[in-house]
């Protein structure tokens, strides 16, 4: 059952300047760190899974034996650089997803509370019109416009470990629910790294406008994501 939920912190402008400071010296590093690709890259670039993983630790420890297997231009040393830098994008995603899940979800509590005190004006306005005119037009007004439309069921999608989807002809301008347990990214096909969106587990997003064709990549390489979609 719906209810309000008590909150016993808030987050006050102070707070939010100062996050907003440290995300924007975040960025000014991170900005730079940034890699354009096109959506054939995008759906190009092979997934990771535990067994790869496994494969590939075999592999270079078989090239760091024998150096003359590696391609041109890598070295056990490069190699190890790249491997230590992926490790700490892995660090900072899971630090900065952390931070992003408690304000989407305190964002998520914030906008029940705020439907409820919506609920509850309206159904004191119902009772008030009974005796004022002015308000019950107002509310047959309301009632008219937000409350007699047809609406559509949203579309169930599982998707896979480390694995991308394609969909065409989605609704724009609706709500995408990610009601799995891993992080989803949407792209509109077409378009770049940059337009990304990545939707945390039990997060919801709006589909933009002119984004009736996506790729959906399940950034988890082992565990099936699932979305509720509507379609047009």
């Amino acid at each position: 059952m719906s209810q309000t939920i008590v909150l016993t912190t808030s987050l006050t402008p102070a707070n939010t300047t100062a996050l907003s400071a440290e995300i924007v010296t975040a960025h000014i590093i991170a900005d730079t760190l940034a890699i354009p690709l096109t959506s054939t890259q995008e759906l190009g670039l092979l997934p990771v899974s535990t067994e790869t993983e496994s494969s590939l630790k075999d592999i270079f420890e078989m090239g760091s034996e024998y150096p003359a297997l590696y391609p041109d231009g890598v070295t056990t040393a490069t190699l190890a650089t790249s491997m230590q830098e992926e490790k700490d994008c892995n660090k900072l995603e899971a630090s900065y997803t952390a931070l992003a899940s408690i304000m989407a979800h305190r964002a998520k509590v914030l906008r029940n509370n705020r439907r409820i005190i919506g609920i509850d004006i309206l159904d004191n306005a119902k009772l008030a019109g009974k005796k004022d005119a002015d308000i019950k037009k107002l509310v047959t007004n309301i009632s008219n416009t937000h409350y007699k439309r047809t609406h559509k069921t949203a579309a169930s999608y599982s998707i896979n470990g480390g694995m991308q989807i394609a969909l065409g002809g989605v609704a724009t301008d609706t709500t995408c629910v990610n009601t799995g347990n891993t992080i989803l990214s949407f792209l509109v096909k077409g378009g770049t790294s940059l337009n990304t969106i990545n939707v945390n587990p039990k997060s919801s997003f709006t589909i933009p406008l002119g984004w009736t064709n996506l790729v959906i990549t399940n950034l988890s390489a082992t565990e099936a994501g699932s979305f509720d979609i509507f379609m047009s």
